[in-house]
């Protein structure tokens, strides 16, 4: 399989073999939330359920006193064994619990603990005048909208007219220096990515993590040869380039207009397990050369937002003292990850100093994406996502960050600024509110700013 001639039948093949080994070993079981077991339920409450509803078929047939008795006894007992069940089951779950314990799991538990499983449907969407109820025309009119944020069309005739002039200079990441980042990948560093990875959602191959975990040893060893030609052939294989979207309703918005909803991108597990690795090494290289920004605090070992709130509650301690004002913006940038501009990504790369493998994969990564969007069972058809970053990779949150971390080294010395992602926040101290307000107007209109905001092409 990983000598075939050409990547796409390897990846082909490797994928069938999964799937076929998958269906035969791994039982399957209803989709449907409904029937889904609560945590706390067990073999004594499944047995106490049907000896109750035995009791009850009796007394239906023979509705006399003693049957009604004895369904009412077994109504009791079935009643005690749930309770009990319920409070041991809470008892461990609340033992579970740590300071490091993710909320969305605590969350999890007790909606599952309570039953709610909240099913998803979209009824209508309203574009214009027209008004869509099928499944399919839904999925359409959703996929073309998100289509429609990602193409060119969408860029202002400015940004297009220097975006076209710019990418006229062609990119080059050929050479024959020999990098380290550039070497092959070794099983360790496969072994730590799926140990990392959880067992989400697959992508349209079907692969999931949990088939992964479970492979054994010569079949990991044929997985990283894959991998490793893959990069050292500079190709991208077809499959992986298509993704799986769910809409989700943003909180709070009109649920007939296509513009509310969130896509929630599915992708291939494998491809997410070579991104994974190869964003590992791009992040020790940007760390350990501080190419990054020291106020860009996402998605890095030893950072959070609570950096950020930190640093900017330093600066408004500090104006207290100075007896000085202090005025801070917040920038919220619309559709960041689809409207980035990849041209603007490849080109901090190369300015970077990067060359081969690395920066090869990441435009073969970025280029020729596609997706389809699935409303329950129904598939729309297939569009290209012209520009941006792909959603549900990791790969794509580090090349985003590189890229939108300019904006703050163009900020003037008077101007604190830090990010979060594409959430950007500056901030001024001066003396006074006249003086203050002054020069956050001229770092507002600056143009190295607006230039920088428009290399990205974000919307502000």
């Amino acid at each position: 399989m990983i000598k075939a001639v050409d990547i796409n039948d390897a990846v082909r093949y490797i994928t069938e073999t999964i799937i076929w080994a998958a269906d035969a070993a791994i039982p399957k079981s209803s989709l449907n939330p409904h029937k889904l077991r609560k945590p706390w339920w067990n073999d004594a409450c499944r047995d106490a359920a049907r000896r109750q509803k035995r009791l009850w078929g009796i007394f239906r047939c023979y509705p006399t006193t003693e049957n009604l008795i004895a369904f009412k006894a077994e109504k009791a007992y079935a009643l005690r064994v749930r309770r009990q069940s319920q409070r041991e089951s809470f008892i461990r779950f609340v033992s579970f619990i740590t300071y490091s314990t993710p909320s969305s799991q605590i969350w999890r538990r007790v909606k599952a603990a309570n039953g709610l499983y909240k099913d998803f449907t979209i009824l209508i969407l309203k574009s214009g005048s027209a008004i869509y109820s099928s499944p399919e025309d839904i999925a359409n009119i959703i996929v073309q909208t998100f289509a429609y944020i990602s193409n060119s069309d969408s860029y202002t005739a400015t940004f297009q007219a220097n975006k076209n002039r710019a990418e006229e200079i062609p990119i080059s990441f050929d050479s024959e220096r020999h990098a380290s980042y550039n070497c092959d990948f070794r099983m360790f560093e496969m072994r730590k990515v799926l140990s990392q990875c959880c067992n989400t959602s697959p992508g349209p191959d079907g692969v999931t993590y949990g088939m992964l975990h479970h492979l054994n040893e010569d079949s990991l060893s044929n997985i990283l040869r894959l991998f490793n030609r893959i990069w050292n052939e500079q190709t991208y294989p077809s499959q992986w380039r298509e993704a799986l979207v769910i809409p989700i309703l943003k909180p709070g918005k009109d649920a007939t207009d296509p513009m509310n909803y969130r896509p929630i991108a599915l992708t291939s597990c494998l491809s997410k397990t070579l991104e994974r690795m190869i964003n590992a090494r791009l992040v020790y290289e940007l760390e350990t050369q501080n190419l990054i920004p020291i106020h860009q605090s996402s998605f890095r070992k030893g950072r959070s937002t609570l950096d950020n709130a930190i640093y900017l509650e330093t600066q408004i301690r500090n104006a207290f003292v100075r007896k000085a004002h202090l005025v801070s913006v917040f920038f919220d940038i619309e559709k960041a990850y689809d409207r980035t501009w990849r041209y603007g990504i490849l080109r901090t790369l190369s300015d970077f100093g990067y060359y081969g493998n690395l920066p090869i994969f990441s435009r073969n990564f970025l280029l020729f994406r596609s997706f389809k969007v699935r409303i329950g069972g129904t598939l729309s058809d297939s569009f290209v996502q012209s520009e941006g970053v792909p959603q549900g990779s990791v790969l794509s949150v580090t090349l985003f960050i590189i890229h939108i971390s300019n904006v703050l080294l163009r900020l003037p010395k008077a101007v604190q600024g830090t990010l979060y992602v594409d959430d950007l926040q500056i901030s001024c101290q001066r003396s006074t509110m006249h003086a203050l307000a002054r020069q956050l107007q001229i770092v507002g209109n600056s143009n190295e700013i607006v230039q920088s905001l428009n290399e990205t092409h974000l919307i502000c």
